[in-house]
């Protein structure tokens, strides 16, 4: 048997343990829970309070989500018009929401305490929704009387039925009688049933104010019309006509002054612009109908007119009998014209000639409505030809004459950028067919907007092979793959090629760049395009036919020459207007400007250069002469026609030289250049009817020599013409 273990202690029973006195005491006729029952009863009360928090807490929150739902179905309910189905959703919606959440409280007491509440608030919802629905089923009762009110006046004034017409106002009657009696103030009552007559007039005027403003307005401004309509509702419905009436108004008024632009005069109600314009606006408007009628006829002579003959127009006007107001204003309009005239016909002549002048405005809607390909060729051509003739009438520049208008020009060339091959070949050969010996114009005036240089070298070497080549180049795709060939040759193989080209073609861009001296930046971008299609066309003739650098070079380098009879000047094409020029042709027509400019001058009788130094016309007529002897040349025209003779001075300038002559048509004085066009070799000097002698040369004993001044010169011009740092002025 195990040894129990003990321990022996050291400690003494002493002073030094502290002791401890019980406070409580519990008497000797009480027992221990008897004691302590107050404790425990505080104790008990307290849970139960504590419980009856939480019970209510429970309860609270479910009612509170529950009301959340039930508030939709509040929502619901209340936007109905028929009180049996808002109630029945109301109840069966509510009953639902109870059961959901009373079955989630945790005991008997919070269920109760939620049900309890939920359905008090159940009772409220179905108070407000028993208003609302009230209130929802007058106004629907009121939107159908509506709808129906809107159905009988539509089938009385709308769809013009007799019967309806005929029944509209006792079936209105009766309607309201249904529908408003007895629910409605009696004097309310009374006075919907008398209004009848003046809502079925409003109807009627709000319809014709829609349909016919203008006719509304005389008819509400009748007192004889609308008889059922009080002022205040008639005052409105003629404010109503007239703000619809304003922008009609305002574009007539438009119209009116655009047409008096052209010189032309057109109708209008001037009652109607009375009415619906203020007074100040009206006033104001008459002031300027008043200056187009006294302007009509003199804009119409601008219109039709040179610069000169306009100035006179102006100058000539007969202002008797007008004050000094009107005779400004009438001055204005004038001057206004003739500088809108410039402006259109700077900017699109076609148009221009299409808004002012009757029989290009028929031949050109002759034009548009023709469908059949041939006729409208033909129409085109003489279209094209008659607004030549009208622009040269007008005093249009060479240089600015148009053959269509800008919006064909832009249509064209977007057309032709998304074309096909075979369909932009075609597009180009349409412009010989249509535009005739005006080809040139209209190629011009394309590429101006956009026309590829791939479609005028198209066209000025005439041939299908190279036309095929060059429109390859419009694709980006094949330039790409052509940029990447030369850079596999070499870096800068595409740079070596393009200046071998220009070289080989120098003297050509020179006679062009000479051309252009008074507007450069057209002719470079142009030569460039030139250059960088000529490159292209090398690299795929090295690429495509295998041929060596140098003779795919020299290939392209051709085609400029082989197309073009350069000279130090100028260049003559060997195709103009869609018609080749024979090697016969070209040599005629240099050997007629180099005749003219040698022997024929004076007949061409020039204007004088105004001169800083001379005040003698014979000694300037003089020095003149020389310097058309010894610096006179020939450029390209600026509408690539044909060629224009000048002097070019020491300065760089060009002097065109010009004389003046007498229009035959209008009598007024011009300014014309000695001008040659390509197609014209016949021997006549001119702007004259001086032959020329083709033989000149051999019949003349003695040629002065190009550089020596010769006893045809006095000596004081010689003088100056050695010795004087000043300059003769030309025309620039």
């Amino acid at each position: 048997m195990p040894k129990i273990p003990t321990f022996q202690t050291q400690a003494r029973p002493t002073a030094e343990v502290s002791s401890t006195t019980a406070t409580v005491s519990v008497p000797l006729t009480q027992t221990l829970g008897s004691a302590l029952k107050p404790v425990t009863d505080a104790v008990v009360q307290h849970r139960i309070q504590e419980k009856n928090f939480e019970n209510k807490t429970e309860a609270l929150k479910l009612e509170n989500e529950a009301l959340l739902e039930f508030t939709d179905t509040l929502d619901r309910a209340s936007r109905l018009d028929n009180k049996d189905q808002a109630f029945e959703l109301v109840k069966t919606e509510s009953e639902r929401i109870k059961n959901t959440f009373s079955n989630r409280a945790s005991n008997k007491y919070v269920q109760t305490l939620f049900n309890n509440s939920f359905y008090g608030e159940v009772q409220k919802g179905i108070f407000k929704v028993n208003s609302r629905v009230s209130t929802n089923i007058l106004q629907s009762l009121d939107n159908e009387v509506s709808v129906k009110k809107n159905r009988l006046l539509t089938q009385a004034y709308l769809d013009k039925d007799p019967l309806a017409f005929q029944l509209v106002g006792s079936e209105l009657k009766e309607l309201y009688e249904n529908n408003f009696k007895g629910r409605i103030d009696v004097d309310d009552y009374n006075k919907l049933i008398q209004n009848i007559p003046s809502e079925l007039e409003i109807f009627e005027a709000n319809q014709m104010i829609t349909e016919n403003p203008s006719q509304a307005l005389k008819d509400l401004k009748n007192k004889d019309k609308f008889i059922n309509i009080d002022l205040n509702e008639r005052d409105k419905l003629i404010r109503e006509a007239k703000s619809s009436l304003l922008p009609q108004v305002k574009d007539q008024i438009l119209n009116i002054e655009a047409a008096g632009k052209n010189g032309d005069i057109i109708p209008y109600d001037d009652d109607l612009i009375k009415d619906v314009l203020s007074t100040e606006d009206y006033n104001k408007f008459k002031r300027g109908y008043g200056i187009i009628l006294k302007t009509a006829d003199d804009i119409k002579k601008i219109n039709q007119s040179t610069d000169q003959e306009a100035a006179k127009v102006i100058r000539e006007k007969d202002y008797s009998g007008l004050t000094y107001i009107e005779k400004q204003d009438i001055e204005n309009a004038l001057i206004d014209a003739q500088s809108s005239k410039k402006e259109d016909l700077a900017k699109d002549p076609v148009a221009f000639l299409y808004r002012t002048d009757d029989e290009v405005e028929r031949l050109i809607k002759e034009y548009d409505a023709d469908q059949n390909p041939e006729s409208q060729s033909k129409k085109k051509l003489e279209l094209t030809n008659i607004l030549v003739e009208k622009q040269k009438k007008l005093g249009q520049d060479d240089s600015l004459i148009r053959v269509m208008g800008s919006a064909e020009s832009n249509q064209f060339v977007s057309k032709y950028m998304i074309a096909d091959e075979n369909q932009k070949i075609n597009m180009l050969k349409s412009l010989e067919v249509d535009f005739g010996d005006y080809s040139s114009n209209a190629l011009a005036q394309l590429t101006a907007n956009g026309l590829p240089v791939t479609a005028e070298l198209s066209l000025i070497f005439d041939n299908p092979t190279l036309t095929k080549k060059f429109m390859s180049f419009d694709s980006e795709e094949k330039k790409k793959n052509l940029d990447q060939y030369l850079k596999d040759q070499g870096a800068s193989k595409q740079i070596d090629i393009r200046n071998a080209i220009q070289e080989g073609i120098q003297e050509f861009e020179n006679v062009v760049m000479i051309a252009n001296q008074f507007d450069t930046s057209v002719a470079f971008n142009k030569l460039s395009d030139i250059k960088d299609t000529l490159t292209y066309y090398a690299a795929n003739e090295m690429l495509v036919n295998g041929q060596n650098e140098k003779k795919a070079i020299e290939s392209a380098i051709n085609l400029i020459k082989g197309n073009f009879d350069v000279e130090e000047t100028y260049f003559v094409p060997r195709k103009y207007n869609g018609k080749n020029l024979s090697d016969n042709h070209v040599e005629k027509f240099k050997e007629k400007l180099d005749i003219v400019q040698t022997y024929y001058i004076d007949e061409y009788n020039p204007d004088l250069f105004k001169s800083t130094f001379e005040d003698d016309d014979k000694e300037l007529s003089q020095e003149m002469k020389y310097q058309i002897k010894n610096n006179g040349a020939w450029i390209n025209s600026a509408d690539g026609s044909g060629v224009v003779f000048g002097i070019q001075f020491d300065d760089g300038s060009f002097g065109l030289l010009s004389k003046t002559i007498v229009d035959a048509d209008t009598g007024e004085e011009m300014s014309v250049p000695l001008k040659i066009n390509f197609d014209d070799i016949s021997y006549t000097v001119p702007y004259s009817s001086i032959a020329i002698d083709p033989k000149i040369r051999e019949k003349t004993e003695m040629q002065e020599p190009r550089g020596s001044y010769g006893s045809y010169y006095s000596e004081s011009i010689q003088k100056k013409i050695i010795n004087s740092n000043e300059k003769i002025l030309g025309k620039r």
